[in-house]
């Protein structure tokens, strides 16, 4: 039921993967920035290779934090529309339900039940 939710949120779901793989690519990009500039500026005794290095670090550091953002973003966006729309589901489905039910079933349980069910969906 929750995969169903989530395959028609398929543009959601890929741009978090999207900024989730971006993020992961500055972070390994990171070390190599690091290397690349200890060798040319440091090693290599250029101190404009050395600032253009830290301020290429620094660019980097803003950019993955960006797609960090993204990703935690798009998670959370898509856990909420999935857990909306699986209420949306369930409140259609009780209401089918026939009153003989609802008699032997008290209100209060249905929605704690329905609540503790639904918010698994946000849980990691």
């Amino acid at each position: 039921m929750i995969t169903a939710a989530v395959g028609r949120r398929r543009r959601l779901m890929a741009a978090g993967i999207g900024a989730g793989l971006l993020w992961t690519g500055t972070k390994l990009a990171a070390p190599l920035l690091v290397a690349h500039t200890v060798d040319a500026g440091v090693l290599g005794g250029g101190s404009g290779q050395l600032w253009l290095g830290v301020a290429l670090f620094a660019g980097l550091a803003v950019v993955g934090d960006g797609f960090a953002g993204l990703r935690r973003y798009y998670g959370q966006r898509l856990a909420f529309v999935v857990e909306a729309d699986l209420r949306d589901r369930l409140l259609a489905r009780v209401i089918r339900l026939p009153a003989a039910f609802h008699d032997r079933h008290p209100s209060g349980v249905l929605v704690a039940r329905a609540t503790t069910d639904l918010q698994q969906a946000q849980q990691p």
